[in-house]
């Protein structure tokens, strides 16, 4: 019995193998083609069937891989008319990537633009009025061949058609942001590829041709394996905006990686300056920048909710207490944040970042010390339990004394289907999706005690699951 069914597999695999090599070419077995499209109804049917008529049948459709337009079918006012026009991309017959612009012309959808992109696919479309001319731009990211470097095209709408202003090779990201507080966006593009020294670049319009020209520009730190994580933007102190910029390189002696941060932004006389990393001023700017260095993914943001961003550093500390060898949970590395104050970073919170559970928690003011030479001493330290997805909180002394505890469950946990007395004196803390975040509280410390309520503010999940 076991032979036979033996054979029919082989017979079956045999076949699929038969059947992909002899009714698909390599193109075709891309899985964008092996996909099929859901149908399309309505509007998006007419737009879809005016392209074809121009493009041919047998076109894929491309999805921009990241920002906030992912469908290739992108409706926008672009002449400020009322009506929207539809921007699409997609894969003709020769395998080239098109860029099609549609306007409903007599009530009728009509193609008015169409060229081919200078790269392979699409990884983000940007639509802004950063010409100030009443109609809006579409900023479109390319990605190049070797699927790393990216192409930049601006396109302004012009007697009904459209116009590239603006091009750019070799580039790592575009947003658009009011970088320099005047509320109107600026174009901001990250240069940090092996081609090029890196650098931001603020770009807008500077007289009234309608053209486009890179303005200001400030040099990022230039490490040989660098590459750019996570970019963030928001306010480095009130009133002045700022670019974030996460960066990661290797560290060759260890083998590791190393995470760090530069922050971007105009100063009082409208200079784009680097706040962590200057040149001219390798030693005074690098005591800042060393600063920000941690080996964890852990990226800026607003951890404490006042509208300004913290930058993360990894917290080097020591035990509070000699049962070093008896403890058998691992000892969590904590993450201490800083604002940017008086040319330099001033520490104001201290985390544990649980990236393997995806949720991080802030520790309230009275569970870490902060001296005068900027040094924190952490009152309270935190140990994972593997086997129980539980983050365990003890005060850093002699005694080890528990505070509470927070643990991880997924709804299908046999722990969590039996109603037993596993989580008898535990609160739920948030559920997302399949999973329920639960604290357990102990207090046997008075000075340290904290409130179900405190816990719930400084408790927050960091990714979806």
């Amino acid at each position: 019995m076991i032979k036979k069914n033996i054979i029919y597999i082989k017979i079956f695999i045999l076949f699929f193998i038969l059947f992909f090599s002899c009714s698909c070419s390599p193109s075709q077995m891309k899985v964008e083609n092996l996909i099929k499209a859901p149908k399309l109804t309505g509007k998006f049917y007419d737009i879809d069937k005016a392209l074809k008529s121009v493009a041919g049948e047998n076109i894929v459709l491309k999805y921009p891989k990241s920002g906030d337009y992912r469908s290739p079918f992108v409706l926008c006012d672009i002449d400020n008319d009322n009506e929207d026009e539809a921007i699409v991309f997609y894969l003709d017959d020769e395998n080239n990537i098109k860029f099609n612009v549609l306007d409903k012309i007599s009530n009728k959808w009509t193609s008015i633009f169409s060229t081919v992109g200078p790269g392979v696919d699409v990884e983000k479309i940007l639509i802004s009025d950063i010409v100030n001319n009443n109609t809006n731009q579409i900023i479109v990211n390319w990605i190049k061949p070797n699927g790393i470097d990216h192409s930049l095209q601006v396109y302004n709408y012009e007697k009904n058609g459209l116009k590239c202003i603006y091009n750019k090779d070799y580039l790592t990201d575009v947003f658009m942001f009011d970088l320099d507080n005047d509320s109107k966006d600026e174009l901001i593009v990250v240069d940090k590829t092996l081609k090029i020294t890196p650098k931001i670049e603020v770009i807008k319009k500077i007289d009234e041709s309608g053209e486009l020209e890179k303005i200001f520009y400030v040099k990022l730190m230039s490490p040989s394996s660098g590459n750019c994580k996570k970019i963030t933007m928001g306010k480095v102190v009130e009133g002045v905006n700022a670019i974030f910029l996460d960066s990661q390189i290797e560290d060759f002696d260890t083998d590791n990686t190393i995470n760090y941060t530069e922050i971007i932004c105009f100063n009082k006389n409208k200079e784009l300056k680097n706040l962590i990393f200057d040149k001219d001023k390798d030693f005074e700017i690098n005591q800042v920048l060393g600063k920000t260095i941690r080996s964890e993914d852990i990226f800026c943001k607003d951890i404490d909710l006042d509208n300004i961003i913290e930058v993360p550093t990894s917290l080097s500390y020591h035990l509070g207490s000699d049962q070093k060898t008896e403890i058998k949970d691992k000892i969590l590395s904590l993450t201490v944040w800083q604002k940017y104050r008086n040319g330099g970073l001033e520490i104001s919170n201290l985390s544990v970042e649980n990236l393997q559970d995806g949720y991080s928690f802030v520790f309230p003011d009275n569970w870490f010390k902060i001296n005068q030479y900027q040094v924190v001493e952490p009152l309270v330290i935190a140990f994972y339990n593997e086997k129980n997805k539980e983050i365990i909180f003890k005060t850093n002394d002699q005694d080890l004394n528990e505070i509470m505890s927070i643990k991880i469950l997924e709804l299908s946990d046999e722990i969590y289907k039996n109603t037993d007395k596993s989580l008898d004196q535990y609160f739920e803390l948030e559920r997302k999706n399949n999973f329920v975040y639960y604290v357990k509280i102990n207090n046997q410390n008075n000075n340290l005690k904290i409130s179900l309520r405190d816990i719930k503010k400084y408790f927050s999940i960091t990714y979806r699951r």
